[in-house]
C-alpha cells in the first residue's frame, strides 16, 4: 500500500511506529480472516441443509440395485412417450396406460402418473 508518512513517522519514533503498524496489520488480518470464515461457514451450512433433505448414499445404492434387478420388466421411456403423445391428456390414468402398454408394471405406471 501507500504509506506516505512512513519516513517521517519512522524518523520520529521507530519503536512506537513499528508497534502501531504491526497492530494495524494484525487487526486488518483478523478482520479479513473473520470475513472469509463467515463465507465458508455460510456455504457449509447451505450444503449441509441440502444434504439433509437428499437420499442417503446407501438408499441411492439400493435404488440403483433395484432398478438394475427390475430392468427386464421396465418399459423404455421412448415407448411410453409414443403412447402418451397419441392420447388425450384428460384420459391419462394408470389403467389406461396399462391397457395400452401390456408390459407396463403397476409400479412404473404409478410413478409415471405421479410425476
Amino acid at each position: 500500500g501507500d504509506f506516505g508518512d512512513y519516513p517521517e513517522m519512522m524518523n520520529h519514533d521507530p519503536f512506537t511506529f513499528f508497534v502501531w503498524f504491526m497492530m494495524f496489520i494484525v487487526l486488518i488480518f483478523l478482520i479479513l480472516i473473520n470475513m472469509m470464515l463467515a463465507i465458508v461457514i455460510e456455504v457449509y451450512t447451505m450444503v449441509r441443509n441440502e444434504a439433509a433433505t437428499k437420499e442417503a448414499m446407501w438408499e441411492q445404492c439400493m435404488n440403483m440395485a433395484n432398478n438394475f434387478a427390475n430392468r427386464k420388466d421396465h418399459v423404455p421411456d421412448w415407448v411410453i412417450l409414443e403412447v402418451v403423445e397419441k392420447m388425450n391428456r384428460e384420459m391419462l390414468s394408470k389403467e389406461y396406460l396399462q391397457s395400452q402398454l401390456p408390459n407396463l408394471t403397476e409400479k412404473q405406471a404409478t410413478t409415471i402418473i405421479e410425476a
